[in-house]
């Protein structure tokens, strides 16, 4: 990773940790793959610092050291809960520190993903902004997008696999999603065995997976996350390739459409429904080319 690319990096980390401290500070709560990604990243960066100490200058170089490439890994969006009252007090935050936040138009609903999605546009310094324009660096590489939902159930209901299953509350000590804690609620000692083992999965990535969908679990192993039956407790080995990531229905494997940037299966036609509402991948999210 050249210097430019490292501090790119680094700066959106730091907006991210911002941006989830404002959501916590209205009481907030965020969760989903932004809080299994943050476990990573801090466990790689804790790990690097205390095995190769004397080779600091090697932390942005993904070469060295690739068993803890995960060091450098960002997320690329926040989900958090955020009800009606938090909302106003998050934007107000947002105000006070020259944040803008823009109403994100494309709409995921069509994927039964009831959020409201909005871009965070942090404010850029100018003399950073006149070395970003220098090395040819979008100033909306820091923009991050964040789906924000107001009723809290549909935070339980969209859990897929227990590594998704941890939140932020409080502070950014992980803890159990209410659906995973609910008959451990009175149990301190269970719930915490409950936390350290989706931690512990989490480094070691393991996938417990809780609901089968096809496009999810592609992009669980996408991340080079083992799949585990909830049940045998053992790796499911097969990738259903014949489902379409939208409807979910058979797909002709010899005849399916599908975008450049991850191996998602679609029918045509509802490659082309995409296309006409969202500009992001379902499955990995990257932006796509909409007018071809």
């Amino acid at each position: 990773m050249d210097p430019i690319s490292a501090i790119v990096s680094k700066t959106r980390y730091l907006i991210f940790v911002k941006l989830i401290g404002f959501i916590i500070n209205v009481n907030g709560t965020v969760f989903g793959g932004v809080v299994r990604d943050f476990i990573l990243h801090n466990y790689a960066h804790c790990a690097f610092h205390e095995k190769y100490s004397e080779h600091m200058d090697k932390f942005s170089d993904p070469e060295f050291a690739p068993d803890l490439g995960d060091r450098l890994l960002i997320p690329k969006d926040i989900d958090c809960y955020l009800d009606d009252e938090c909302f106003q007090k998050f934007k107000d935050i947002l105000e006070e520190n020259k944040y803008e936040i823009k109403e994100y138009t494309n709409s995921y609903e069509f994927l039964n993903v009831h959020a409201n999605t909005y871009v965070i546009k942090p404010t850029i310094p100018k003399i950073m902004l006149d070395m970003l324009k220098q090395f040819k660096v979008d100033p909306c590489t820091f923009n991050i997008k964040i789906d924000v939902i107001s009723n809290y159930s549909l935070m339980m209901d969209t859990i897929d696999y227990e590594c998704n299953g941890l939140t932020y509350s409080g502070d950014m000590t992980p803890a159990l999603n209410m659906y995973l804690s609910s008959n451990l609620f009175y149990n301190v000692v269970a719930y915490q065995r409950k936390l350290t083992q989706i931690i512990n999965d989490i480094v070691a990535k393991r996938a417990i997976e809780i609901k089968h969908n096809a496009s999810r679990r592609r992009k669980m192993i996408s991340k080079d996350f083992i799949i585990i039956n909830k049940n045998t407790q053992k790796p499911i080995d097969t990738l259903i390739d014949d489902v379409c990531v939208l409807c979910l229905g058979n797909i002709d494997i010899k005849t399916y459409d599908k975008f450049e940037c991850c191996e998602g299966k679609y029918h045509s036609n509802c490659l082309r429904e995409i296309k006409n509402k969202c500009d992001t991948c379902p499955c990995c999210r990257a932006y796509i080319d909409t007018t071809t």
